[in-house]
């Protein structure tokens, strides 16, 4: 029984750290690249950012064609050629940009580096999918059928990495859904209403929160904060508004929660300054125009400079809330900077945001449009009064 365990530790082990080294890999490559191409200002510089999208360019062609679809039998050795060609760009690039260097070391970062800068007292909590092929319970049925699973790997300082099987993918996906069809229908005014539109959330997020965190609740016991990586659709879930077995909710009784875009994160980040005091910012006048939002001229597609949004009343109720909360805590100091109606604008909050240990946002959200489209139904979208915002954009500002 130990050989078994410690090899299924050596196992989780393995996984994770190439994990570690492999999420989200496009991601990083694009950001960095874009920040790299936005700071250059030299021409070698330039050149060099040039090379490397078309040698990019051309290891993304060999990859998608595949050996077997190339006709060509040095492939492998094009590929190869076409990886080291890479290397070389990258190595010069890093040579003149300090956000390339950086990109290049988090590439050696794994599982030890990430453990070894776990802060104590806290568990790291990363999610994962794999396809499992479930065998039909009849002896002549046709081949087995692949069955996304969703797992956790929990990770505590000083303790070996677990691996936890959290469920299959359609009833997870699905307590999902409901959770967030809950979540995002608005309370009825009346308090008998409101009362039961809570109690119909409370159940959607108890049945959320029974199959995506008790299970690792169970493993990482007390701790004073948790590091969370989702995937998938569980990055669809704010995991401190599901309800605990009281009356309250996971943001109240349970651990500190803490997102990561990437495990790696924690062995990347440099040490960051602490901040002072608190600047709320909510119940913005977006156009200093009493007629409210109206959305572009649907004839043509506009920038974000066209767009027009309606005044959210319950923002700026909520900003002055945060404000007394925090300016009632003894504690805290400095007073809080509070920035509502007329003088929340971006140039005010420019120039108050440095140096603050919390910065609260309360305004509207939305999404880029991936096309223009001209039909006149699209513009009630950019009013930001629809569940599913978009913002009609042209081509230069996608």
């Amino acid at each position: 029984m130990p050989d078994r365990v410690a090899a299924i530790q050596a196992a989780v082990a393995l996984y994770w750290n190439q994990l570690v080294q492999s999420r989200a890999a496009i991601l990083d490559e694009l950001g960095a690249r874009g920040r790299i191409l936005q700071a250059a200002t030299d021409r070698d510089t330039k050149n060099l950012l040039q090379v490397l999208d078309q040698i990019q360019n051309q290891l993304g062609e060999l990859l998608l064609l595949g050996e077997s679809g190339s006709g060509d039998r040095s492939y492998l050795k094009t590929l190869g050629e076409t990886l080291e060609a890479r290397a070389r760009a990258e190595r010069a690039l890093a040579a003149k940009s300090t956000e390339l260097r950086r990109r290049l070391a988090a590439r050696t970062v794994g599982l030890d580096a990430v453990r070894a800068a776990l802060p104590g007292n806290t568990a790291l909590v990363a999610y994962s999918t794999f396809d499992h092929l479930e065998p039909s319970p009849l002896a002549d049925a046709s081949p087995a059928a692949s069955v996304k699973i969703y797992f956790a790997l929990v990770l505590k300082k000083g303790d070996p990495p677990q691996a936890v099987r959290i469920g299959q993918a359609p009833e997870l996906e699905a307590r999902i859904l409901r959770w967030k069809e809950e979540a995002s229908t608005p309370p009825p005014a009346l308090p008998v209403l409101a009362g039961k539109a809570e109690a119909r959330y409370r159940q959607a997020g108890l049945a959320l929160r029974k199959m995506l965190w008790d299970p690792i609740a169970a493993r990482i016991g007390d701790v004073d904060q948790v590091m969370i990586v989702p995937v998938d659709q569980i990055n669809l879930v704010s995991f401190a508004t599901l309800p605990d077995d009281g009356d309250g909710y996971l943001v109240e009784t349970g651990p500190r929660l803490h997102y990561l875009s990437a495990e790696r994160d924690l062995a990347t980040a440099g040490k960051a300054t602490p901040g002072q005091g608190l600047l709320a910012l909510g119940g913005i006048r977006y156009q200093q125009d009493p007629a409210g939002g109206t959305g572009p001229d649907s004839r043509t597609c506009r920038t974000l400079a066209d767009v027009r949004f309606n005044p959210l009343p319950g923002s700026r109720i909520e900003t002055e809330e945060i404000a007394a909360i925090w300016a009632g805590a003894g504690e805290n100091d400095p007073d809080p900077i509070l920035l509502t109606g007329s003088l929340a604008t971006e140039e005010a909050f420019k120039r108050s945001a440095g140096g603050k240990e919390i910065l609260h946002l309360a305004t509207h959200g939305f999404f880029a449009s991936a096309s223009c489209a001209d039909s006149p139904d699209r513009t009630k979208e950019l009013t930001g009064t629809e569940k599913d915002l978009a913002i009609l954009v042209d081509a230069d500002l996608e």
